[in-house]
């Protein structure tokens, strides 16, 4: 394999890989969009209980579709996330990874990044129902509250990690192709 150079997406990037022909004038890639933080950008994420995440959603699948001409853009992107949450890891994922595979490149991250994010939600759903069956069976017993502050914090301590994956793995492999395409 050869080395891969600072800014480079060609075909040198990956042995064996042969890139595309060169896009007619009107398939022209747009601008490239701006790197950022994985680590502040999860953080205000959480700070801001995940209102952060909605402006990086909607960033992220803006500058996309303006500089690929494909994907739902930022405004759709929010509306994906309010409307079916669990949709959203596996988009932003998917698109990013479609900016590598339309440059010939292999995909960093895929769709089915955003396993990491699902399956401890679901689990997360479980654990909400089981909260809400205990406080119904429990309504007049005080460690009630104590059950369902630990369900809580048992699915927090599952979910923040895993999602820290997810948005590691995908944020990074955006900031390296805006790197690279700038």
């Amino acid at each position: 394999m050869t080395r891969r150079t600072p800014g480079s997406l060609g075909a040198a990037s990956v042995a064996g890989v042969h890139p595309s022909p060169p896009l007619p004038p009107w398939m022209q890639p747009g601008p490239p969009g701006r790197p950022r933080s994985t680590g502040r950008g999860f953080a205000v994420g959480i700070l801001t209980a995940g209102i952060g995440l909605y402006v990086w959603t909607y960033r992220v699948h803006k500058e996309m579709k303006a500089h690929s001409g494909q994907g739902v853009g930022g405004g759709i992107a929010v509306v994906i996330t309010l409307a079916m949450g669990l949709a959203t890891p596996f988009l932003t994922s998917a698109e990013v990874g479609g900016l590598y595979a339309r440059r010939g490149l292999p995909e960093p991250v895929r769709a089915w990044t955003g396993l990491w994010v699902l399956v401890p939600a679901l689990l997360g759903y479980l654990t909400a129902l089981a909260a809400a069956l205990t406080i119904a069976l429990l309504l007049s017993d005080p460690s009630a509250a104590l059950i369902v502050t630990a369900a809580v914090a048992g699915y927090l301590a599952l979910l923040l990690p895993c999602t820290w994956v997810w948005f590691r793995r995908t944020n990074e492999a955006l900031n390296r192709y805006w790197q690279a395409v700038t």
